[in-house]
């Protein structure tokens, strides 16, 4: 019988499209699925390193699924409890293998950590960087030619740890998994990512160390996939989605550019401040090598178009809804924002961070809370369903109560659908990994609790907002389907009639809400809504420019009731304890 495997995925949904991709090559290879690990020939666990948190929960589920894989010598005698972490000092019963059976790490954590997590966790067979084949042989085959090759220290066989991380910014890895094919999706929907990699610089984010720089796929591949996947929703997903097609302008000049102004404002007639200054007082520095805020975001010549717009449309051709996840908020421009607005979808995930215009900069980040409001008023204006969710950092160096206030009343005029905080967490090689003023772990959880209880409140108002609507749903599983409003596994989900087919749309009546989710009947007098057609999406006829709001006096100005025929529904909500869900650690916006 063939070999089986399972894949244990931790993180963001950039890592499951990894592991969907991983599947696919094991299939390829011969292997079957296993239906759980214990019963898996190979167990292949792809990690995640975004945050402390994040690696936290990647090692226990390395410790965890090890006992499917391995025994202690003295087997059932061994009183260590699943999932404690030691390191293999501590261990005095040594790990052998259990019939040939393999446990692999991939993911973040084995490309940034590399040989050092094959040392600490002698459980591990092998330690994969990306771009390395984790179906390895036996230890020292040919496979592994070009790692580093690890001793455990306990008696059991060399592990090795594989790092195929390309030098050359531009380099492919052997195997490439952004453009690798991956099986037929199992559900109506699926992530698809466009991108690798990021340019960005942003204080608080170690990932361009270990993804390395934005690498985008050309359209005919996305396509292919999209395709090949056969759903009716594509969730498009990248480190920075909107950036997508920059690369292949990129040049040494534009980098040496944009690392000169990348923390900076868009306003060359206004004082950009220095990251290195505190969030009280910063010191002016005249960005007098930007005249428009595409210079900036090392864009494209105003007026031009982004790669992105012509993708969506060609996404559109081929699904019914097209998603877009992680926007850079100085990149939504009115172009972007009418290809949202043509796929039926208008969902806006704004990765935000915070409001206050100081620690923004402290952040290497672009904007402040007046602008940010001024555009999502300006989006509901144009359509007064539109959904936005965003992610916010609590506790970054510097953050005073007065950065925390602002953040407050932003949350309250903006009423986001939804949204996830986190505490700060620092990492190594960061920017912000040096700097001062750290805020007190005691004061970061009292910030969180008080955002998350305003946030909760805001989302479930929302929800609240459209009992008696009728709303056009997919069904993702029985009795489970999602509007426009609700991005798959983040957000609420809506309850309907188990006997609606799963994978077909339908008109459904909002009935009643729970926290962030709904429940909903067969509208009546409605049938089954027939697929759509694709949408025949004609490129916009007019030019765009780079945005170029006016700044509102205050926050409350900025905020005014949308006159529209239609309720006027802001959907968005945090991630809680009470009425949102939480996120998963490493689900935060990565841009």
């Amino acid at each position: 019988m063939a070999e089986s495997f399972w894949i244990e995925t931790l993180g963001c949904p950039k890592n499951q499209v990894d592991s969907d991709k991983i599947a696919g090559s094991l299939l390829a290879d011969g292997m079957r699925r296993a239906d759980g690990a214990e019963d898996a020939d190979l167990v292949v666990v792809n990690t995640c390193a975004f945050v402390e948190s994040a690696r936290e929960e990647s090692v226990d589920a390395i410790l965890s699924l090890s006992e499917h894989v391995r025994l202690g010598e003295a087997g059932e005698q061994r009183e260590e409890k699943l999932g404690e972490r030691q390191t293999a000092a501590q261990r005095e019963t040594p790990l052998v293998p259990r019939g040939g059976k393999r446990l692999v790490v991939t993911g973040c954590m084995a490309e940034r950590y590399g040989s050092e997590l094959a040392e600490a966790l002698p459980e591990v067979d092998a330690v994969a960087g990306f771009g390395v084949p984790v179906n390895v042989g036996g230890v020292g085959s040919d496979a592994r030619a070009g790692g580093t090759t690890v001793s455990n220290g306990a008696g059991v066989p060399d592990r090795t740890a594989i790092s195929d991380r390309a030098t050359a910014e531009t380099a492919v890895p052997a195997m490439d998994l952004l453009n690798m094919a991956r099986p037929k999706a199992e559900l109506p929907w699926a992530y698809v990512k466009i991108a690798e990699g990021c340019d960005r610089s942003c204080g608080y984010c170690a990932i361009p160390q270990f993804r390395g720089p934005q690498r985008s796929r050309s359209v005919e591949a996305i396509c292919e996939e999209v395709e090949a996947l056969e759903i009716r929703e594509a969730v498009l997903i990248a480190q920075d989605l909107a950036a997508y097609g920059r690369d292949a302008a990129r040049d040494s000049k534009n980098r040496e550019t944009r690392e000169s102004v990348r923390f900076g404002d868009s306003d060359n007639d206004e004082p950009a401040s220095s990251p290195k200054a505190t969030s009280a007082a910063l010191p002016a520095v005249k960005l007098s090598s930007l005249s428009n805020l595409s210079a900036l975001n090392q864009s494209y010549p105003p007026n031009s178009s982004r790669p992105i717009i012509p993708l969506i449309h060609e996404v559109a051709k081929r699904v019914d809804w097209v998603r877009l996840l992680y926007l850079y908020p100085a990149d939504l421009t009115d172009e972007l924002t009418d290809a949202i607005f043509a796929t039926g979808v208008p969902y806006f995930d704004l990765s935000l961070q915070h409001v206050s215009r100081p620690l923004l900069r402290r952040m290497r980040r672009w904007g402040d809370g007046d602008r940010f409001l001024s555009r999502i008023q300006h989006i509901r204006c144009q359509e007064p369903d539109a959904a936005f969710r965003s992610n916010f950092i609590v506790g970054y160096p510097g953050e005073t109560e007065e950065d925390h206030e602002q953040l407050l009343e932003f949350i309250e005029a903006a009423q986001l659908d939804w949204c996830a905080f986190f505490a700060f967490s620092s990492e190594e090689g960061a920017y912000a990994a040096d700097l001062s003023d750290h805020v007190p772990a005691s004061l970061i959880a009292e910030r969180l609790a008080e955002l998350r209880e305003a946030q909760d409140a805001i989302t479930e108002s929302r929800r609240r907002q459209l009992l008696g609507r009728r709303v056009r749903v997919l069904v993702d599983a029985p009795g489970i389907a999602r509007s426009h409003r609700e991005a798959p596994e983040i957000d609420g989900i809506i309850h309907v009639p188990d006997h609606l087919p799963v994978g077909e749309f339908a008109e459904v009546e909002i009935k009643s809400s729970v926290g962030p989710d709904l429940e909903a009947e067969l509208a009546e007098s409605v049938k089954l809504v027939a697929p759509v057609k694709p949408l025949k999406l004609s490129e916009p006829a007019k030019s765009v420019t780079p945005i170029e709001l006016a700044e509102p006096a205050s926050l409350a100005e900025s905020v005014k009731p949308v006159k529209s025929s239609k309720p006027v529904l802001q959907t968005k909500p945090a991630t809680p304890a009470s009425t949102s869900k939480p996120a998963a650690a490493g689900r935060q916006s990565h841009g």
